[in-house]
């Protein structure tokens, strides 16, 4: 499937997209890293000075869309640091290591790059071990 990517822009509607794709993420998954709360506080969280720069959003979230201008995938370091957690929605799983491959190109320079996945998330273990990440 072809896809395009761009960071994340404030003044459209990203944060309402990243939102719907959540709810809709733990409808047909039924587990999750994020909560819906954790997004909010991503973006309207003020607990940190860094996230007053009017840049943060866009450099801390990227985000995927198929062909159609649906959201695809994402990932988001939640706090500006070498964090992050990339989300793909179902179906769509082959993004996964796209996003990941960009998230190391781009954020590596950031320090050592964590993030979290389910144990029984084998395959996305299994893509991140493959790309250097120990458990």
């Amino acid at each position: 499937m072809k896809t395009v990517h761009r960071a994340y822009q404030d003044r459209g509607d990203d944060f309402e997209r990243m939102w719907a794709f959540l709810v809709e993420d733990y409808r047909d998954r039924g587990s999750f890293i994020w909560t819906l709360g954790r997004l909010g506080d991503w973006k309207y969280g003020a607990w940190s000075e860094y996230k007053y720069i009017p840049c943060y959003l866009g450099d801390d979230a990227h985000l995927w869309f198929d062909a159609f201008g649906s959201l695809a995938g994402f990932v988001v370091s939640e706090n500006g640091d070498a964090g992050f957690t990339i989300f793909t929605a179902k179906g769509n799983g082959f993004l996964y290591r796209e996003i990941l491959d960009w998230t190391v190109a781009h954020w590596g320079g950031r320090g050592k790059l964590s993030t979290e996945v389910h144990q029984e998330q084998s395959e996305l273990v299994e893509l991140l071990q493959e790309a250097g990440f120990a458990a």
